[in-house]
């Protein structure tokens, strides 16, 4: 990542760079500035035979990427939600927003109102939507895990005060 969002490289440089079926832009973490997001979007144009899904929080470095070098028609933009249970907008360029949800109440509810569901499903077994973007909505929504009974009611009650 270091690499990549220092140097901008030409597009016959990351032409070697090998590139599968289906490939998830930033799967270590965010998208960390303009640099990296023009060298991943590059990558995919070079790799077009593959689907590429760029997930993020920082929605305007690669918005302004994309500015200068066009979306790739094979990738699909999804904004990560910056705050649990808080659906973030759609930006320009984006196809769908995902967002974690702090309670199955609420995961439920947003699911109810449209949300495709999550839910900690296998990708494979869910067919990929996310990064092939054929979700029928713009809203993915997942119930939040890896956490106890009192971290989430920590989270509950954050949430109802801000």
């Amino acid at each position: 990542m270091l690499i990549m969002m220092t140097v901008e490289f030409e597009s016959n440089e990351l032409s070697i760079i090998p590139a599968g079926i289906l490939n998830r832009i930033d799967s270590a973490g965010d998208i960390p500035n303009k640099t990296y997001a023009r060298n991943m979007i590059k990558i995919a144009m070079l790799n077009s035979v593959g689907r590429f899904a760029f997930w993020a929080k920082n929605t305007l470095a690669l918005i302004a990427a994309t500015d200068e070098l066009g979306k790739p028609e094979n990738a699909v933009y999804i904004r990560s939600s910056e705050i649990i249970g808080r659906p973030a907008e759609l930006p320009k360029y984006f196809d769908c927003v995902f967002t974690v949800y702090p309670d199955k109440k609420s995961c439920e509810e947003a699911i109810k109102n449209g949300a495709a569901e999550c839910n900690g499903k296998k990708c494979m077994e869910c067919g990929y939507k996310c990064y092939k973007g054929t979700h029928k909505t713009i809203h993915i929504a997942e119930l939040l895990r890896g956490v106890n009974a009192e971290t989430r009611k920590s989270i509950m009650a954050w949430l109802a005060n801000n």
